[in-house]
């Protein structure tokens, strides 16, 4: 993930910010725009995540950050220009709490702007429950309801009250269905209360490439890449085991070969 680092000290300019952004658009080679909202429009546009320090504001000036994601600091004595207050608050996705590898930085009077990356990242919540009185089954199947919206499900080991055995469900799913999740949980558990835990997450970047296998037709293996690793599809791999009668393991084996091929020419 692409990031512009926003350090905009006490007492912020329109020029300032205009003229760092300037360089940082020339850096990476821009046309030219007459004001840091076409600069930083740009820099979205080719995929630039934009953060910043929280900034110092009047509490007349707060309205400009309703419903953003950026911080700010209630001060009175706060000298930073409204118009710069507003471009700010239309861009900046909030505050950098995640590391990233330094590619340049800018910098002009008070504004310092830094371009990394960093890996990608989204942010999810972790449901979960402790179980420690309903059957194999019942927990089988509720684990095969909730991978119908959740991104993942595992059952962890744990000891109850009273030294009984039980599990932990967790379920990790994306924000917007943590709702939806949590009352599935206890829907299917007859759980009475779950955790709902939001959480940050950092991913490789990764893409989807076709592999064709030929045995005795050409199949088209999914395969999951992501920096030096390679992953085919489990359930292209099946297909391949059912039509030509062979086992999984074997299966894996001759998509794998196929793979080293595809590797050696990466």
């Amino acid at each position: 993930m692409k990031i512009l680092f926003l350090d905009v000290s006490e007492g912020v300019c329109f020029k300032e910010l205009f003229q760092c952004l300037k360089e940082v658009s020339g850096y990476l080679g821009l046309p030219e725009y007459n004001n840091p909202r076409m600069i930083l429009s740009e820099i979205c546009r080719i995929g630039y995540h934009i953060y910043s320090t929280p900034i110092p504001v009047k509490a007349k000036l707060a309205k400009f950050f309703e419903n953003s994601r950026i911080k700010v600091i209630m001060d009175e004595n706060s000298s930073n220009d409204e118009e710069s207050i507003k471009i700010l608050a239309d861009f900046v996705k909030g505050e950098l709490d995640i590391p990233i590898q330094v590619d340049k930085v800018f910098t002009f009077g008070r504004v310092t702007a830094v371009l990394g990356l960093a890996g990608e990242e989204d942010r999810v919540v972790i449901v979960e429950t402790k179980v420690d009185d309903v059957s194999g089954e019942v927990i089988a199947y509720a684990v095969e309801k909730l991978l119908n919206t959740a991104l993942d499900v595992e059952l962890i080991p744990a000891t109850g009250k009273k030294g009984r055995p039980s599990f932990v469900l967790r379920v990790i799913a994306n924000s917007k269905d943590a709702e939806r999740v949590a009352n599935a949980v206890m829907r299917e558990t007859g759980s009475i209360g779950v955790r709902i835990i939001p959480v940050r997450r950092l991913k490789s970047p990764r893409k989807i490439e076709i592999l064709k296998v030929k045995l005795s037709r050409e199949y088209n293996v999914r395969v999951k890449l992501s920096g030096v690793n390679l992953k085919p599809e489990f359930e292209d791999v099946k297909v391949i085991a059912n039509e030509e009668g062979i086992s999984l393991p074997e299966a894996y084996r001759k998509v794998y070969s196929a793979l080293s091929s595809l590797n050696s020419k990466r």
